[in-house]
Order: structure tokens, then C-alpha cells, then sequence
């Protein structure tokens, strides 16, 4: 049996040489990186303009506006089959919601659309009944624990399932299975 090589495999080592070389990377910077860069900023414009290195805020609104980057592109350009995109798709866009009530603070409000509105309470008098102070306290505690329960719900869904767990036998078809999950997959 004789083995031989296709012309366009010794093509395309012609091409990973000439992608190694100084000319061509210089090319590439010029052509592909620096306009890419400049893309970057106009994107995240809103996000460079607030960031302060004193506040994880900031960096959640990083990850925020480059999800929401990401999420869109994927909508309108992936090619990946749409049973799964639609699950990472939907993740990702639950993964902001929650970086967007971090990021706002909307918890008391979250808190309010379930228990109804705050009392407004006086700060240098005491003029709530006991009443509204036990309605005020309840709706703080649901905020508070909203926002747990958020931040837990933020970290399980970037970590993503365990695929080492994955059993086809017990599991069922993996489609089935995978919920989107897992900010490592989430890529065309």
C-alpha cells in the first residue's frame, strides 16, 4: 500500500509557514487586531467610561455587556443546531438578568412586586405602627434573600453541569439532558 500526501496538504503548510512569519503577522495586526480594538471600545463605550478598579460592580458590568455581546451574535450568526443554542441562549439571557438586578440593586424592588411597597418611614422620628415596621422588615428579608439566592443561581449557572455525570443509560438522550449551562461551552 502506498501512502501519499494531497497537494493541499503541503498547501496548507505553506500557509501555517507563511502565518508564522513577521511580515504577515505585522499584516494581520494592522488589518484584523488594531480595527478590532478600536470595535471594542465603541462596544463597551459605557462600561469603559464608569469602570473604577474599588468594585466588583464594574466588572460584573464587563461580564454583563460582553454576554449580551455574545448572546446577540449567537441569535443572529450561529451555526450551532438551535435545540442547544436556544439553551445556552436562554441561560446567557437569565446570566444578565441577574447581573442586571446585581449591578441596579432591584432586589427591594423584586422584593416589592411580591409584598407590596415599602412604608416610608421617617429617619429622625419613629412614625411607622408596628405593623408596617414588621411589613417593612419582611420585604428586606426577601430582598436579602433574592439576592442569595440570585448570586447562587449567577456561579451554577457559569460553572455549568457536571459532564462527568452525565449516564445515557439513566440520563436519557444527552439533548435531553444538557440545559445550557456552563459559560466553557458557551461559544460558536
Amino acid at each position: 500500500m502506498e501512502v501519499k500526501f494531497a497537494d493541499s496538504f503541503f498547501d496548507s503548510l505553506k500557509v501555517l509557514k507563511r502565518h508564522n512569519t513577521w511580515w504577515y503577522k505585522t499584516y494581520k495586526t494592522i488589518t484584523d487586531d488594531i480595527p478590532q480594538f478600536f470595535k471594542n471600545i465603541y462596544l463597551f463605550r459605557k462600561e469603559l467610561y464608569k469602570h473604577r478598579w474599588w468594585d466588583y460592580t464594574f466588572t460584573l458590568m464587563m461580564l454583563k455587556r460582553s454576554l449580551e455581546i455574545q448572546a446577540k451574535g449567537m441569535e443572529e450568526k450561529g451555526w450551532e443546531v438551535k435545540e442547544s443554542l436556544d439553551k445556552k441562549i436562554s441561560k446567557m439571557k437569565r446570566v444578565i438578568e441577574i447581573l442586571e438586578n446585581r449591578i441596579e440593586v432591584n432586589y427591594i424592588q423584586l422584593a416589592e412586586q411580591e409584598l407590596g411597597p415599602l412604608y416610608d418611614w421617617d429617619f429622625l422620628e419613629d412614625n411607622l405602627s408596628e405593623e408596617e415596621k414588621a411589613h417593612n422588615t419582611k420585604v428586606y428579608e426577601l430582598a436579602q434573600k433574592i439576592e442569595k439566592q440570585d448570586w447562587k443561581e449567577l456561579w451554577r449557572t457559569l460553572k455549568g453541569q457536571n459532564y462527568n455525570s452525565y449516564n445515557p443509560k439513566k440520563d436519557g438522550d444527552f439533548e435531553k439532558w444538557y440545559d445550557g449551562s456552563g459559560i466553557n461551552g458557551w461559544w460558536d
